[in-house]
């Protein structure tokens, strides 16, 4: 029935086919609609089927995948790791033994490249780190290799070893101001490549430690140790300590056999303190130096000798006038209590030496001298202290008096120690009264609250040890003080006295001076018929100054017209050639800059010079037609109108600033000459004139002489200022300064009365200067030589300095050469001395066709540094020295000294000096040098030369 089977599924549908299951009161499906569901369920299985063999299928080829990527990945780690094996180095610790030499070969020259840690920290990381390993690895293997150590591996390891320390030291200057300045400046120096160098020095020490002095003295030879020993100037604190540990370890390694290597070290540690203590420079190391000296001086069991005293006193001894002496003065002490535990007579020079270098100001030097003299005179015998008895007592009373109070506690301090009071005590009539002067001193000026206690302590205790003396040196102190009192009122009234002779004296020179210019003026009126001024009126002294100008003018040919008056007599008449200064008065400058400009109406060639002179007589510059500006632009050459007032027709001016003038500068004449050709007798309406920096002109100075050579006017110091005179007289014939010499120096030692009569006039140049040589009509020959001196570190038996002059035509091209075996072209070599070389030069027989003549010497080993203050001179036939230059000593081999260039439009030789460095020990290998100073001009080097004198002296 239709109800009975609601919900009950139908077995079979009349075709045969399972039919599909489902609820009756589910909607039926539309005929159109085609669900998935109405698939045969045979497909379904078959499908079902399918995809379980697909999903096996699938699994399969997954497990295959796996396992060929497995096999691939165990196949690469297996190459990256055989090719990690061939790339990577090899232990030394397990190597075998016949191929461990070689490996511990290839290991040691791996480590002789050198990295970069400054310019590029970052560069090149895994390099750096390789060798920082290997190293390391050298260094916990070296004692203990299977193999044996041969000559081989030793040389590799030393070699190592002088490419990594063996370096260009880049030092920081320091100076004994920045010390003064900031003495609790802790900041300290780190080597960027430390990391590297450390592990150098620990291999250095493993090699010292653990090879045999008869294989080791083979490789560590004396240029080995000096070297060594020269790296103490370095800037790390950390590699000097290494360094003295490998150096001690060294001359310890060498005690019993090889001996010389001990004396080498002996002969470092002398040239390295020779250094530090005339250098000059403050130079580092030297705490480890002195360590070094301590510990080799240890070494001597017997008496000492001379050599072991002449390096105390003088290597040793010195180092106390280094300004920088706290940074060492515990090792210095250390030393020097050796020697003198060995020697008590080196105790007196120990004394002495303080005394002579004792400071006057620095207080914490002061301070470290007295602890040395305490511990010294703690082991000073009797004999030796009373030789240095009354010198030390008044030092010591100076440091009791002294007002900074930790001097003057450590010097009252001094007295508590039992050996320097029983000395002190054994000598009461001597001491005492030094003493007490000082401590009265204290007792009633000192500041400081302590020092006084301490100083009525001191006082206290010689009263009661010696009444009667301290009684006695009281009174005599007291007398003293009586005396300096009365010595001080009678050096006041003589004072007073002198005062007072001093403006009378002043009052009558004034009168004097009135009288004069009112006889100057009555004869003004009489010649010009200008009616007289009075001096008094204002602008008087100006107006008469000019008068006289206009009567001299009229008055041509005589010495001086006669006075009006007729007490006055006048001068005798000058010999030709005489010159001296005008006695009428000079004219103050009271402005800061001047111009003296030349006028005249002539085609003769004028050329206005200027000579700047000092206090001892000399040339220190010149102005003249080669040499434009001198002294640092005070006196130089004007071209132009622009920013300077010049007079109408002028011919040229030199300008003046007083101000940039050197302090040395005492004297400016004022020359004129006719340079090229003519005479000055031939210049018509010749004035100099005197302008000031607004453009007035002040003074004026006519020249007419018959010689070619005329000084006009001499400016010299007065007081603060400076004042203007005329020169009278007439020089002798020539065209140059350089030519009349002698008068010239006859009016300096007229101007300057410190000046011997007997000296001669000299110029002294510096590095580009330029200045003509006399004419050879006037000089035949001249001689030019070269001087140096030796510094401490020079080797006298090693030293060897060769002077040779190079002979240029005018293509430039070196002609000839004139040495020690080669004279000829009118020159001869003086031959190479110790000190100097020179050459004879017969101006007449030098060829034609040479144009210059370069000067320069060569040291055949070392360099510069090894000589002190090189000169050249040029001296005259008749021994008068023209010319002086003297330079300083560089870090070349090579100088370029001087050189001679011809004119021939002026018929003379000019003389320049260089003082430029070159390369080559020998001259062969400054050729290049010396042509490319032949091809520059004159003033190009000088403008060189005084823009680096310029920076150097800023500096």
């Amino acid at each position: 029935m239709p109800g009975s089977n609601r919900g009950v599924p139908t077995d079979v549908s009349s075709s045969g086919s399972i039919s599909r299951l489902r609820r009756e009161d589910s909607p039926a499906p539309r005929l159109s609609q085609k669900s998935e569901d109405d698939r045969p369920v045979v497909a379904k299985i078959k499908s079902s089927k399918s995809s379980s063999k697909d999903t096996k299928v699938k699994e399969e080829d997954a497990s295959k995948r796996d396992s060929s990527r497995t096999r691939e990945g165990r196949k690469e780690k297996k190459e990256k790791a055989e090719k990690t094996d061939r790339v990577a180095p090899k232990k030394l610790r397990n190597a075998p033994k016949g191929q461990q030499s070689e490996l511990f070969r290839a290991k040691v020259q791996g480590c002789k490249e050198v990295f970069d840690f400054k310019v590029d920290p970052n560069s090149r990381l895994k390099e750096k780190e390789q060798k920082q390993a290997t190293l390391l690895e050298i260094t916990d293997c070296f004692g203990n290799l299977r193999c044996e150590v041969d000559a081989v591996m030793i040389s590799e390891v030393v070699d190592m070893i002088s490419v990594n320390i063996f370096r260009v030291l880049t030092i920081q200057e320091r100076t004994p101001l920045e010390d003064i300045a900031d003495p609790e400046d802790t900041s300290v120096f780190m080597d960027p490549a430390w990391s590297h160098l450390s592990l150098v020095y620990d291999v250095f020490q493993r090699f010292i430690d653990d090879t045999k002095p008869s294989m080791l003295v083979r490789h560590v030879d004396k240029g080995f140790l000096m070297k060594l020993m020269e790296l103490f100037i370095s800037d790390d604190g950390r590699e000097r300590s290494a360094l003295n540990t490998i150096v001690s370890r060294i001359f310890n390694k060498f005690e019993t056999e090889e001996k010389q290597v001990q004396g080498y070290i002996r002969m470092a540690l002398r040239t390295e303190l020779m250094r530090a203590s005339y250098g000059g420079e403050t130079q580092n190391g030297v705490g480890e130096l002195l360590d070094l000296a301590a510990e080799t001086s240890q070494g001597f069991t017997i008496e000492l000798g001379d050599a072991p005293k002449e390096f105390f006193t003088k290597l040793l001894l010195p180092l106390h006038k280094q300004q920088v002496i706290r940074d060492f003065h515990p090792q210095l002490m250390r030393c020097i209590r050796a020697h003198a535990e060995m020697d008590a007579r080196l105790t007196y020079d120990i004394v002495s030496s303080l005394l002579q270098v004792w400071p006057e100001s620095a207080s914490w030097k002061q301070v470290l001298f007295l602890d040395e003299l305490e511990t010294v005179l703690q082991l000073t015998p009797r004999i030796q202290f009373r030789r240095m008895r009354d010198q030390l007592v008044q030092r010591v009373a100076l440091c009791i008096r002294s007002p900074h109070y930790q001097v003057a506690e450590r010097a009252l301090s001094m007295y508590g120690n039992p050996t320097i009071s029983k000395l002190l005590n054994e000598n009461p009539m001597t001491v005492f009264p030094i003493i007490m002067g000082a401590l009265q001193s204290n007792a009633n000026l000192h500041w400081h609250p302590s020092v006084k206690t301490k100083t009525d302590n001191m006082l206290k205790v010689l009263h009661e040890k010696a009444p009667v003396v301290f009684e006695e040196s009281l009174t005599k102190r007291k007398q003293e003080m009586k005396n300096e009192e009365e010595q001080d009122a009678l050096r006041q009234q003589r004072w007073a006295k002198l005062e007072q002779m001093f403006h009378s004296r002043a009052l009558r020179t004034t009168a004097r001076a009135r009288a004069r210019q009112d006889r100057l003026a009555n004869r003004v009126s009489t010649t010009t018929g200008v009616s007289p001024v009075s001096p008094s009126s204002t602008g008087a002294v100006h107006d008469l100054r000019k008068m006289t100008m206009m009567t001299t003018m009229a008055t041509v040919g005589e010495d001086m017209c006669p006075p009006v008056s007729g007490k006055a007599q006048p001068r005798a008449p000058m010999k030709e050639g005489a010159l001296r200064a005008g006695r009428v008065g000079g004219r103050l400058l009271h402005r800061s800059r001047y111009g003296f400009a030349l006028t005249f109406d002539s085609v003769v060639e004028v050329d206005l010079q200027a000579l700047i002179v000092d206090g001892e007589g000399n040339i220190i510059d010149a102005v003249h037609s080669q040499n434009e500006i001198a002294a640092s632009r005070a006196i130089m050459r004007v071209k132009d109108r622009v920013n300077v007032a010049m007079p109408d027709g002028c011919r040229g001016m030199l300008s003046v600033t007083f101000d940039r003038l050197p302090q040395r500068a005492e004297i400016l004449i004022f020359c004129v000459a006719a340079y090229t050709w003519g005479h000055l007798k031939d210049v018509t309406d010749g004035m100099m004139h005197l302008i000031d920096s607004h453009g007035t002109q002040e003074d004026c100075f006519p020249f007419h002489c018959g010689n070619d050579v005329c000084p006009l006017a001499v400016v010299r110091r007065a007081g603060k200022s400076w004042e203007v005179v005329h020169v009278e007289g007439a020089c002798t014939s020539g065209r140059h300064f350089t030519d009349v010499f002698e008068p010239l120096g006859n009016l300096i030692r007229d101007l300057v009365p410190a000046v011997p009569k007997e000296r001669k006039l000299t110029m002294q140049l510096r590095c580009g200067s330029i200045v003509d040589l006399p004419e050879p009509a006037t000089i035949k020959c001249l001689f030019l030589g070269v001087c140096w001196d030796l510094s401490p570190a020079a080797i006298v038996e090693d030293f060897k300095l060769e002077v040779v002059a190079l002979l240029f035509n005018r293509q430039g091209q070196s002609i000839a050469t004139v040495g020690a075996d080669t004279p000829g072209h009118g020159m001869h070599h003086s031959g190479s001395g110790l000190l100097s070389a020179g050459f004879n030069v017969d101006m007449d027989a030098v060829p034609r066709d040479v144009l210059q003549i370069v000067v320069l010497g060569n040291i055949s080993a070392g360099d510069l540094t090894l000589i002190q203050a090189p000169s050249c001179q040029v001296v005259d036939f008749g021994g008068t020295e023209l010319v002086r230059f003297v330079h300083r000593g560089g870090d070349q081999p090579g100088l370029l000294v001087a050189r001679l260039f011809r004119n021939y439009g002026r018929r003379r030789w000019t003389f320049q000096a260089v003082g430029k460095f070159c390369r080559g020990h020998e001259w062969k290998e400054s050729v290049e040098d010396a042509t490319a100073l032949f091809h520059t001009s004159p003033d190009v080097l000088q403008q060189a030369q005084r823009l680096e004198y310029t920076k150097v002296i800023s500096l």
